[in-house]
């Protein structure tokens, strides 16, 4: 069965990991991705989420981004593997409580995407909120959120706003290991890239939803429905 449940969504920390990052080929560096992380998130903004799906259908995760004042905010809300596909409508049930305060909710997947839509339309979640990210899109995504690290990282060493961050705590244990083991991989001859776990046991899934949740975030230009909603955090 899938790694989740029902009760799994409100909780900070999901899924079941292993205990030590792997020593695969990484495209983040460890100093990079701690000089983004923060200890208290933002709460005020225009929120989206994403879900990204691995190519087998075995793995998933669901990240949160929040476009505030002073850049975006990214974190994983959770994350699954083995059996998800009987997971799905559960996913579904959390995404279609939570629409109305989202800018917009974008899938990523082959394996899983267009499974995923189709349960939120049938929970009358509109069209217009749920958008199935293409391969172009999706290696934007990564380049984007990769650029985006590198420029919080040399804006903290020079004691700068960070345009771009992420949680730093015990519940993104998953997300920090995926960054951990991460490196680049070319799609096509164009020179775009996704991501692409480095290790046998590794997942990049937590990675590619929060690079797709961070592009959506910071190119979408819809507004959630319901503005009161628009403060509430990511859970």
């Amino acid at each position: 069965r899938a790694r989740f449940s029902d009760g799994g969504f409100a909780r900070e920390r999901l899924g079941i990991w292993s205990e030590g990052v792997g020593s695969g080929a990484r495209a983040i560096s460890d100093a990079e991705w701690l000089a983004s992380g923060v200890e208290l998130a933002p709460v005020e903004g225009l929120r989206v989420f994403a879900v990204a799906f691995n190519l087998e259908g075995t793995a998933l995760a669901l990240a949160g981004g929040l476009r505030h004042d002073d850049g975006v905010h990214v974190e994983l809300i959770d994350a699954a593997d083995g059996d998800v596909a009987s997971g799905l409508g559960v996913l579904a049930d959390w995404l279609a409580a939570r629409w109305r305060s989202a800018a917009q909710i974008v899938l990523s997947g082959a394996a899983g995407a267009p499974v995923l839509a189709q349960l939120l339309r049938d929970r009358q979640v509109p069209d217009a909120v749920v958008k199935i990210a293409n391969t172009a899109e999706y290696t934007t995504a990564c380049s984007v959120m990769l650029d985006a690290v590198r420029a919080s990282a040399a804006a903290a060493k020079n004691d700068e706003p960070l345009l771009f961050t992420h949680l730093a705590s015990e519940g993104q244990a998953a997300l920090d290991e995926s960054v951990a083991i991460s490196d680049k991989k070319l799609r096509g001859q164009s020179g775009a890239w996704g991501w692409s776990a480095t290790t046998d046991d590794g997942d990049e899934t937590p990675v590619e939803a929060v690079s797709l949740a961070y592009w959506m975030a910071t190119t979408t230009k819809r507004k959630p429905y319901g503005e009161k909603e628009r403060r509430a955090k990511f859970l």
